[in-house]
């Protein structure tokens, strides 16, 4: 049956249920916003009898908001035109005494409004088991637990229960490459169990061959199968429920005789036989009490909660009416679902795509009997005309794989359609730009060259449109293309990582939008020892490591002389009062006083530009737990509880990971395609997904509508000769099918975030060729053949120009910028000068040899590509190219260098000494596994080792005269040292005036003088003096340290210091190459200001 286009909310027939497929950028929320409203004004349906159920708690928020909003404007009298304009119908209508009350009855709806039933499914289902219990055969009183800190008692018990040794198990495991065991780390059998666990989560069927019992993907399956057992006998005895149970139970409730793929032992311990006749009566006492119900982002929804909505609204035994006309006693439910299936990325999480499938045959079929009409949303309000010409011709090419979405279900473009009046009008694109720019790899090759040239491309094209004098033109307003206007969008968060780096090598401002991590934090283990301590007050090693934590900042001295302090010490006193707090669940004011403790202001005045990040973390972290004691009743062992259950997984939802951000600064969002649904930007760019692994764990794709795991291989290792057999073909086939439906999704959603232009890579790679690299090349190829005229090549042809300069206009003078800001730790910018960069780039004759990127360079580049490297060392084998260089960036800025290992003694011999390793800090072990971790490194001996030895050899060589770094305190040294250097015309008669932004890796002072230090990671064939000299004079750093030296003499000379007598000279550690007695790898000059002078005069007055 067809779909009719719905033009404007207000010509959706609310007398009947209705299917809306919403697609990207069309006004979704703005359309149910409406339906919400009209059901109050036009049916009297009092606020809290209208359902809206979509997908996270933030959006649960946002519709609140904007629902509240429109309300109150009509009792403003303040709509906009259109809303207008169907307000005053309606009051027109029904005369002067009915428009009365329809007033106040939207008055009165704004006043209930804390009544409006928005929720997210869990929202929902608890709310029904609080308000049907009897109905719903539960306990009056039930206690909220999360499945996972349960599993942290079942697990171990289990793995002691096993018929074999963990260790065989696991060597069969990992020797066969039957199960990919953990993504970072050494193997471990729990970490498999978990993850077979969080994949049987839910509908999910494991599919086994006929292997032999004792076959090791047999012997992990069996022992899940009796862990969920024991999970679900567990919570059954003392009355616990988790998220996932709320929702399951609802529904066996509703459908009782529901056919679906079981859980033995969930059947067994959950199954309570329902009378049918009991569970319609439920059924239709729900579609009573929500007479009207809006489920949005229903493209994400699963079979459970498909059979909940249509028990409820559908099977409910109350049918709406086949006319239009509908009875004011008819109180018969009508369901809205919306949403867009081509924007259905989320199977990772449970969504089911076939599920919403199944949902719209059934409304096809209520339409069919004239109880349900379908609708379409096609109307692009977010883009501009040329930009949706260039969607349409993408989208609608016979390249771009709808046709394998989801069984026998395809998923149809519709071409979009441009609405009256475009948002975007007057926006003139730059030079040779179109809304789809292409950008192709030249003398790029193999996987990780291109990655960096694409990298350099996004670089010099962000500085391009930012640096330029181009405008965008919104709503008739022009506005200078800025940072916070342009959006790289990465597959992976590995990805992302990787161009985050290298835009902060090219100084160029970002932020990783929606990061994971914050409950990876140190702030978060600081809130957690705090509030532990508030738990357990008596137990002295809890109270202990809070006083350590900065909400009190107290000595090491001063704890071991705790007992001796008096009752009304402050300290005392404010774990006293805490405790009080924490006793009352008074959350809001725990946090509050925590957040304001003079501690933490002190340290903020100390390091503002470090601390931006750490109290936005705080901030985030009280808020989710905040929200969670309130809405689950949590007292404070709950919120501890919740709190580890967080940072044991890394981050919350998604939706509610986002790194906020910590200052209202222009940056460029680096986020996964994932975390940008519902978003948009003017500019977009898309970085990865040209090549990807060829590893898989696991085949995933639907059977008779039912998903499917099979473990890779999926036979007994043992018996070889079965892995090439016909099922296991058929397997790979249904997955690729799978995988390559979803990647169509996925990149819809990354074309569709912007609203005036996009960059995508266009290269074909040899092999293991990703989603950019294969389906999406064909589309744009068969694209350009359609719409040419919005689309174009773009080469890189602009430098990435850090300087300004700007010659003297006849009767102004020329702006002065601020003084030098030098933050002491800047914690989100990692060190490179903008200037020596694009300097170097103007020379032709090396312009191929030359990296944006401090650590990809030349000589690296090379040796990669050659036979030179055959004995490297473990640490080479390992850490290579621009990451590595990022890499050791981040953990250089943020080591402890006085830590006691290393003054130790290290063997020479040992990439990885054990009585070195323990050793270290804390906060240094901490450190090093995180950033191994972040970057996709093992944390294992093996990849922890190179690094641990890097640095005692780097720590404890004398790089001066009786001077190593290990001796250097923290308030001798500035890492990133942020400058702004200024050359007016009266210097080396240079013309004009001419600014330079950078950020030198590390100042430092030693015996009253200060000196300039940089990281290299470069891979030399040797690293005596000679090489060094050769690779100083290859890669120009001498004019890189004459910008750094020029800069940092006259940020001595700006606070009344004298640069000739205090400037010590210039260190570059190339740190590879560094040991402890030897001089290798350091190259050390005396930096002469006249030198300088003549060298920058000579470079960049040419």
């Amino acid at each position: 049956m067809s779909m009719q286009d719905l033009n404007h909310p207000y010509d959706f027939d609310l007398s009947k249920h209705g299917w809306i497929e919403a697609s990207a950028g069309t006004g979704k929320t703005f359309t149910i916003e409406r339906l919400v409203v009209r059901a109050i004004v036009e049916e009297k349906i009092p606020i809290s009898s209208i359902l809206t159920v979509t997908f996270t708690e933030k959006a649960t928020g946002e519709l609140k908001d904007r629902i509240r909003g429109l309300l109150q404007n009509i009792v403003d009298g303040s709509l906009a035109e259109g809303d207008r304009q169907w307000f005053e119908e309606q009051q027109r209508k029904h005369g002067k005494q009915e428009a009365s009350k329809t007033f106040a009855f939207v008055k009165e709806s704004l006043d209930r409004f804390d009544e409006a039933a928005i929720f997210t499914i869990h929202g929902f289902c608890q709310s029904l088991l609080t308000e049907y219990s009897f109905e719903l055969g539960r306990l009056l009183k039930y206690e909220l637990v999360n499945d996972n800190d349960l599993l942290e008692t079942l697990i171990p018990d289990a793995l002691r229960r096993l018929p074999v040794s963990e260790s065989d198990l696991l060597e069969r495991l990992v020797r066969s490459e039957f199960w990919k065991v953990t993504h970072s780390g050494e193997p471990r059998l729990e970490n498999a169990v978990r993850n077979l666990l969080r994949m049987l989560k839910g509908n999910v069927e494991p599919r086994l061959s006929s292997a032999s019992e004792d076959s090791p993907m047999h012997i992990l399956l069996r022992m899940v199968r009796s862990i969920q057992e024991d999970l679900v006998r567990l919570k059954a005895e003392r009355g616990w429920i988790s998220y996932d149970d709320m929702i399951l139970h609802v529904r066996d409730a509703l459908c009782p005789t529901t056919d679906r793929f079981k859980d033995p032992a969930t059947d067994r311990a959950t199954d309570q036989k329902k009378d049918p006749d009991t569970s319609r009566k439920l059924a239709s006492a729900i579609g009573e009490r929500f007479r009207f119900a809006i489920i949005d982002e229903f493209q994400d929804t699963d079979a459970l909660q498909w059979d909940i909505f249509s028990a409820c609204f559908l099977n409910s035994g109350r049918h709406v009416s086949r006319t239009s006309d509908r009875k004011s006693d008819d109180r018969s439910p009508r369901l809205i679902l919306v949403g867009d299936p081509k924007q259905s990325i989320y199977g990772f999480r449970g969504a089911d795509l076939n599920a919403y499938f199944r949902a719209k045959k059934r409304f096809v079929a209520l339409a069919e009997k004239g109880e349900a009409h379908l609708y379409r949303i096609n109307r692009n309000f977010r883009s501009s005309p040329e930009y949706i010409q260039a969607l349409n011709a993408i989208f609608q090419s016979e390249g771009y794989p709808w046709n394998v979405a989801s069984d026998d279900n395809d998923l149809a473009y519709v071409l979009k359609d441009c609405p009256t009046g475009n948002r975007w009008e007057g926006t003139e694109l730059p030079p040779g730009r179109r809304p789809m720019n292409l950008w192709r790899p030249e003398n790029a090759d193999g996987a990780a060259a291109i990655r960096l040239a694409h990298a350099r491309h996004i670089c010099n094209e962000i500085r391009f449109l930012t640096a330029g004098g181009h405008e965008l033109c919104k709503d008739g307003r022009r506005i200078p293309v800025s940072y916070g206007d342009i959006c790289i969008l990465a597959r992976s968060k590995k990805e992302a990582t990787g161009i985050l780096g290298h835009l902060r090598t090219a100084g160029i401002p970002a932020s990783f939008y929606k990061q994971a991590g914050v409950f990876e934090s140190v702030e978060a283990l600081e809130i957690l020892y705090v509030l532990e301590a508030l738990a357990e007050p008596a137990r002295s090693s809890a109270v202990q490591k809070a006083l350590l934590t900065r909400f009190f900042g107290i000595s090491i001295e001063l704890i071991q002389a705790m007992d001796e302090l008096p009752v009304d010490h402050p300290f005392r006193e404010r774990m006293q009062r805490w405790h009080e707090l924490a006793g009352e669940n008074r959350w809001p004011q725990l946090f509050r006083e925590m957040m304001t403790v003079d501690e933490l202001f002190a340290l903020v005045h100390a390091d503002a530009g470090g601390w931006e990040r750490s109290l936005t973390n705080y901030e985030q972290i009280f808020h989710a737990l905040e929200e969670r004691a309130l809405r689950n009743g949590l007292d404070l062992i709950g919120i501890v509880r919740q709190l580890k259950e967080l940072i044991r997984e890394g981050s919350l939802e998604e939706e509610e990971t986002l790194h906020k951000q910590e200052t209202e600064e222009q940056r460029v969002r680096v986020m996964t395609i994932h975390a940008s649904k519902g978003l948009e930007f003017p500019i977009v760019f898309i970085y990865g997904g040209l090549t990807e692994g060829t590893n898989i764990d696991f085949f995933r794709f639907y059977e008779e509508e039912h998903p499917v795991i099979v473990p890779v291989p999926w036979f007994d290792p043992d018996k070889k000769e079965l892995d090439r057999s016909e099922s296991g073909l058929r397997f790979k086939e249904l997955h690729k099918s799978f995988a390559r439906a979803e990647n169509a999704r996925l990149y819809y959603v990354a074309l569709t975030r912007a609203a005036v232009m996009c960059y995508i890579p266009t290269y074909r790679p040899n092999r293991n060729a990703g989603p950019v690299g294969s389906f999406l090349q064909d589309a744009l190829d068969e694209a350009m053949k359609l719409s040419p005229n919005v689309f174009a090549e773009v080469r890189d042809q602009h430098q990435t120009i850090a300087s300004i300069s700007r010659s003297p206009i006849d009767g102004q003078s020329t702006a002065q910028l601020p003084e030098p800001v030098l933050p002491a730790h800047l914690q989100e910018r990692k060190a490179d000068l903008l200037s020596y960069s694009s300097i170097v780039r103007q020379r032709a004759e090396r312009i191929d040899r030359e990296e944006l990127d401090h650590d990809a360079s030349a000589s690296e580049v090379i040796l990669e590509t050659s036979d030179v490297d055959v004995q490297q060392t473990s640490l080479d084998m390992i850490f290579r190219g621009a990451e590595a260089g990022n890499f050791f960036h981040e953990i250089l800025e943020r080591l402890d260098f006085q830590d006691d290992a290393f003054r130790e003694e290290q063997p020479s011999d040992s990439l990885f000494s054990e009585d070195v390793y323990p050793s270290l800090s804390t906060r240094n072990r901490s450190l090093i596994r995180r950033k191994l971790d972040q970057y996709g490194y093992r944390t294992d001996s093996d990849h922890e080792g190179p690094v641990v030895l890097l640095l005692h050899r780097l720590m404890r060589t004398q790089i001066l005269p009786g001077f190593r770094l290990c001796d250097l305190k923290p308030a001798d040294r500035i890492h990133e040292m942020e400058f702004v250097f200024r050359y007016s015309e009266n210097v080396a008669g240079i013309r004009g005036e001419r600014f330079f932004t950078g950020f030198i890796d590390l100042v430092f002072r030693h015996e009253g003088r200060i000196y300039l230090l940089d990281w290299k990671t470069n891979r030399l064939p040797a690293y005596d003096r000679p090489h060094l000299d050769e690779a100083m004079r290859s890669h120009q750093y001498d004019l890189q340290y004459s910008l750094y030296a020029g800069a940092l003499s006259g940020w001595l000379e700006s606070r009344g210091h004298d640069p000739v007598a205090e400037l010590g000279g210039v260190i570059y550690l190339f740190l590879r190459g560094v040991r402890p007695g030897a001089s290798d790898g350091i190259f050390f000059e005396t930096a002469s200001l006249e030198e300088v002078s003549r060298k920058l005069a000579r470079e960049i007055g040419a």
